[in-house]
């Protein structure tokens, strides 16, 4: 079944790293693929390396409002020959449902995100034939903003934990980078460098943690993908922070990445404090790893973490809990391999990415009437 698949940005990040699992999944699913996304980014270059058939397509170029972007894409739909079309977020949703309540394929999406929807966007929305919750969370948000509730399907996303196998992944390459020894604890946080992903609550607790544990580092992987300047003045003031005491000289901005896994690979405690989380992408990569992981609360957080037994779960917003957990990992290696080793496992159990793969193509059958 050929598949026109809508992409909105230009970089690999969560959403991006999900498709590509399924992507490479592709002969499983029974799909011919073909990507609809914008060029020269890191996301284009993934496709080409797999490769995976795309088209280039500018979504601003094409206009902001949801009728302007359906009108753009669907002559580009058309000449495709797609049977399907499958949105990879929430914002194209609108755009996929409106090609198809417009006669054009029926359409699929992916909803990754938690946040408000207008009542004229969720019927929109309501257009696709089946829209696929990442989490409880989203499932909930959705609902509340009117999609109904018979077109969603729930199904997580899962990661390949044969290829994140921590003894297939060489050690010691973030630790040559950083200039240290396996005797110098890291502390390690990644994604984009904006106040959702909260990387101002992860260094106010590592200047707490630096006061116990003064030979931590403390290290911060992801950049900031928008020019709005009132993101750029928060980016700046992280960077700002980072370069003066009392974390001159033990935290790190290494900006992006694309071995974010081999750098999980080496911490002794990975962070994600999110001010929201709909399914941390980071969260399932460090579960994989066998990596200890503090988490905040929020989203589809708690459906990946269990407190205490796969990880530990501490409110959003509450630096001093945050550096308390970190510091009673970095104090007691022995629990914190324990919490990592039952994180692995659970990975493979509960996010299993053919299991995920065979669910969503399930739910493409069924909406191209398969």
């Amino acid at each position: 079944m050929r598949i026109a698949y809508l992409c909105e940005f230009p970089t690999r990040s969560g959403g991006e790293a999900m498709l590509l699992e399924l992507l490479g999944r592709s002969d499983r699913m029974g799909v011919d693929p073909v990507v609809l996304c914008p060029p020269g980014g890191s996301l284009a270059a993934d496709l080409d390396r797999l490769e995976i058939a795309r088209r280039d397509f500018v979504w601003k170029e094409a206009g902001r409002d949801v009728l302007e972007r359906a009108a753009a894409v669907a002559p580009l739909v058309k000449r495709l020959g797609a049977e399907l079309v499958h949105a990879n977020t929430l914002a194209l949703a609108a755009v996929s449902g409106t090609l198809a309540a417009d006669g054009g394929p029926p359409a699929v999406a992916h909803a990754r995100d938690i946040g408000r929807m207008s009542a004229a966007r969720a019927r929109r929305v309501a257009g696709n034939a089946a829209v696929i919750t990442v989490s409880g969370a989203v499932h909930e948000s959705v609902v509340g903003a009117g999609v109904p509730e018979d077109r969603l399907r729930l199904i997580a996303d899962g990661v390949d934990a044969d290829r994140l196998d921590p003894a297939r992944i060489p050690a010691g390459a973030l630790r040559r980078e950083l200039g240290v020894g396996a005797e110098t604890p890291v502390v390690l946080t990644v994604g984009m460098l904006d106040r959702r992903k909260a990387a101002d609550v992860f260094f106010d607790a590592a200047a707490s943690v630096a006061t116990r544990r003064p030979e931590a580092l403390f290290v911060h992987v992801g950049s900031l993908f928008t020019g709005k300047a009132e993101a750029r003045q928060f980016a700046d003031a992280i960077g700002a922070r980072v370069d003066a005491p009392p974390l001159a000289g033990r935290a790190r901005l290494l900006g992006w990445r694309d071995d974010a896994a081999a750098l999980i690979r080496d911490a002794d405690v990975v962070v994600s404090c999110a001010r929201q989380e709909p399914l941390g992408v980071v969260i399932l990569e460090a579960m994989a790893l066998a990596r200890p992981l503090v988490a905040t609360d929020v989203g589809g957080t708690a459906e990946q973490i269990e407190d205490g037994v796969s990880g530990r779960l501490v409110p959003a917003e509450d630096a001093a809990a945050l550096a308390d957990a970190v510091w009673e990992l970095l104090e007691d290696p022995r629990n914190a391999r324990a919490l990592g080793e039952r994180a692995r496992e659970r990975a493979r159990e509960r996010f299993d990415p053919d299991r995920a793969a065979d669910a969503v193509a399930q739910v493409q059958r069924e909406a191209a009437g398969r």
